[in-house]
């Protein structure tokens, strides 16, 4: 998905993904940092769940430059100031 959204994204468009970094998912559901696995996050006093995917930070990041995003600009939580415009 990521190599598609790449493709059609239109010169000078943005991606914008927010996430967790794995060590909140590490310390809620317990395991490793390290683990690749899918798991269901029960939210609305467990009236409803979100299915995720664990994966390292290294992982994900390698999934974006293998997708081709390897120009673009990465930050933690400090929003470039073009997007505020």
């Amino acid at each position: 998905m990521l190599t598609e959204l790449h493709r059609v994204l239109r010169p000078g468009g943005w991606l914008l993904i927010s996430t967790c970094h794995p060590t909140a998912d590490w310390r809620h559901f317990g395991g490793s940092y390290y683990s690749h696995e899918w798991s269901d996050l029960s939210v609305a006093n467990g009236r409803m769940s979100i299915h995720c995917q664990r994966m390292p930070l290294e992982t994900f990041l390698g999934e974006l430059l293998a997708a081709g995003w390897g120009g673009s600009r990465r930050t933690g939580g400090i929003w470039p100031s073009a997007a505020l415009r």
